[in-house]
């Protein structure tokens, strides 16, 4: 995910903004899951090219639910480029997975289908596209000043 400033949804451990409003929460880096079920879940869904950042994608598929009494510590990045290419990573992986947001899809032989995905989960996929673009539109929105 791209960095979380303090008006995002993703910024306190006591609430998920998508699980309060739509009982479907965002899965943010830690789970666990079974195995096959999410193989199952994932099951021709996978883009044919590596996946840059997995998170939003698993937690569409997987559909996330926030645990807020678990704790789990996972180290920060040791360097500032360290932090500046794993979050350029996640906004790539966010924008690789923007064919999963529109309304028809193609099909491998030809022709057009439905997308299945719930509105809620495309919509999740462009508000994470509306976050990574905050960035450079303030920096130029400061440079125009």
């Amino acid at each position: 995910m791209p960095a979380t400033p303090a008006w995002t949804p993703y910024t306190t451990a006591v609430s998920d903004t998508y699980q309060d409003l739509f009982g479907e929460g965002s899965f943010t880096g830690k789970g666990l899951y079974d195995v096959d079920c999410l193989h199952g879940a994932l099951d021709g869904a996978s883009p044919s090219t590596p996946l840059l950042s997995h998170d939003l994608f698993e937690g569409i598929y997987a559909r996330t639910a926030l645990v807020s009494d678990v704790e789990l510590v996972d180290d920060y990045p040791a360097s500032v480029l360290a932090h500046a290419r794993r979050q350029h990573r996640w906004v790539r992986g966010d924008w690789q997975i923007l064919p999963l947001a529109v309304p028809l899809g193609a099909q491998p032989g030809g022709g057009l289908e439905r997308n299945r995905l719930p509105l809620i989960s495309r919509w999740k996929i462009l508000d994470n596209l509306r976050r990574s673009l905050v960035p450079p539109a303030t920096t130029g929105l400061l440079l125009l000043g």
